[in-house]
């Protein structure tokens, strides 16, 4: 009787140990298949416009549910850049409440750590965001809609 229970204690361990095996395999293909972002890079042209008050277009992303999403911006020095939603821009405007970006990041300070910002936008809700960009390099806002087909 004792050794049948230590022969189904030994089943019993080998088979979580495949159990576990299998599900890290599992796990660990889905990130290797994951398809790279989808990138929308925006131009410093792009940003000059909105700077100085010319043709400055919302950036329309149409998506696919759950794909991942990035807006690239390009080199800039000295800059913050933060991404506000729609409720969160309009406190700030009217300095109005409590308010909080969703995003925040910033640009080094020396000409050798010019690299593009890459801002990622694929979890975030469908709606309007508005881009804040303070800096050296360029001060302007824009806005980005997400919609998902």
């Amino acid at each position: 009787m004792a050794a049948n229970r230590t022969n189904d204690l030994h089943l019993m361990k080998y088979l979580m140990l495949g159990i576990a095996f299998v599900l890290t395999l599992s796990n660990v293909e889905g990130i290797a298949c994951a398809p790279p972002p989808r990138t929308f890079s925006v131009s410093r042209d792009y940003l000059q416009a909105c700077e100085v008050g010319t043709e400055c277009k919302p950036i329309i992303i149409r998506r696919k549910a759950g794909e991942a999403v990035e807006l690239v911006l390009p080199e800039m020095l000295r800059t913050s850049v933060t991404v506000w939603d729609e409720k969160n821009y309009g406190k700030l405007l009217k300095r109005n409440g409590t308010y909080q970006p969703i995003q925040r990041t910033g640009t080094g300070n020396n000409a050798t750590d010019l690299k593009e910002t890459v801002l990622t936008l694929g979890k975030l809700k469908d709606g309007t965001y508005y881009v804040w960009l303070a800096g050296d390099s360029v001060g302007c806002t824009f806005q980005v809609k997400l919609k998902t087909e």
